[in-house]
């Protein structure tokens, strides 16, 4: 989507940024911003958290409520190289979100969110109304790639006006790599023949209104869906969303952080991968985007490398599981054990490691020892 000579002169700006921000120990500004924009009464609104100048981040995260919506649809962590890993926990309808990134891409384009949350707007909700999305202030930390933290200015926007038009409910295949003659399908509401749609700055010219709440468009080329602007334009009016797989949750587990922490996985899939178990309150978090159900073995080991246990799990197409460590094995571990997964279709993989305050963040997987 971008050429290869701008990558270079971008990461070499972000190498000199990051290095001057950390030997000065200057407290750059971190300007953040939840993009505004239209909601339909019952359609889906898509609530972009940017930043409006570029900034290489490492890690950062805070709270965020969405008091207006009736409820959360969806939640996705975006960078250039698809290496964002997050968590997200749930609280009614607020959300607390821990980002990594371990190569620092996080932030580095300032028209492309860092984080993205789906909320369903009211049915009810009266036309020409607000709705807002709530940024807690005091919990906005975000660090430059030497740990250094920026200086957040605070979320400015996240103001959604309630009016007629189009609206996006989904996208699927969100994450996929398609090909010509693949089909992909956008849900929502208030599309009419005239419907047109825009893969980023593209406009597509094989697009099909099923009905007013589906939209078929068959791919002339290939293209990587995961993270793809997608505007519908209906009337003059527009609905946007970055496109992500938006998965359901295969069942609950008992642990009382754990069962309300949505994992958002990179954009990397493996077939054998080695989880660290940091602490005593780990999880471990599987997700399938294939088309096949997953067929997955997990070992635990102890810090002497003796195996403790090993289980297998069903992981069905489009679904995640979150379920503390104990809860897979039935018995207890120490800090310095590991996981050994292996699955027969490629899954997403990673730990979450919850706190003595219940904070929750994410702990990537790593491949197996050759």
């Amino acid at each position: 989507m971008r050429r290869p000579t701008t990558w270079i002169c971008l990461l070499s700006a972000i190498g000199v940024l990051a290095v001057s921000h950390a030997v000065h120990g200057l407290v750059v500004p971190f300007p953040l911003k939840v993009r505004s924009e239209r909601a339909t009464p019952g359609g889906v609104v898509q609530a972009k958290v940017a930043i409006t100048e570029p900034k290489p981040i490492s890690t950062g995260g805070g709270e965020f409520g969405f008091l207006d919506f009736d409820s959360f649809e969806g939640i996705a962590v975006f960078s250039p190289d698809n290496d964002a890993t997050g968590v997200a926990v749930v609280d009614g309808l607020r959300l607390r979100v821990t980002v990594v990134s371990p190569a620092a891409t996080l932030g580095t384009l300032s028209d492309y969110p860092i984080v993205a949350v789906a909320a369903r707007v009211p049915q009810k909700a009266p036309l020409g109304s607000t709705l807002n999305v709530d940024t807690n202030q005091a919990s906005l930390q975000f660090f430059d790639p030497f740990g250094v933290p920026y200086s957040t200015l605070g979320a400015e926007g996240g103001e959604f006006i309630v009016a007629p038009g189009p609206s996006i409910d989904d996208i699927t295949p969100g994450s996929a790599d398609v090909l010509p003659g693949d089909i992909v399908t956008i849900t929502g509401k208030g599309f009419t023949k005239k419907t047109t749609v825009k893969f980023d700055s593209k406009l597509l010219t094989a697009v099909e209104c099923v009905d007013s709440m589906h939209l078929e468009i068959t791919i002339d080329e290939p293209t990587r869906m995961h993270g793809m602007k997608v505007t519908v334009r209906e009337t003059g009016q527009k609905a946007i969303r970055f496109s992500y797989q938006r998965t359901a949750r295969l069942g609950t587990s008992d642990h009382p952080t754990l069962q309300h922490a949505m994992p958002l996985f990179p954009l990397q899939f493996t077939n054998a991968a080695i989880v660290d178990v940091p602490g005593l309150s780990t999880g471990l978090a599987l997700q399938n985007l294939d088309r096949a159900d997953a067929n997955v073995t997990i070992e635990l080991f102890g810090p002497d490398g003796q195996s403790m246990g090993q289980t297998t799990v069903l992981v069905p197409s489009n679904m995640f599981l979150v379920n503390e460590i104990s809860e897979l094995f039935q018995t207890s571990y120490v800090p310095g054990s590991t996981v050994s997964v292996t699955s027969d279709v490629s899954i997403q993989v990673m730990a979450i490691l919850v706190d003595a305050s219940g904070q929750a963040r994410p702990v990537l997987a790593r491949a197996p020892q050759p």
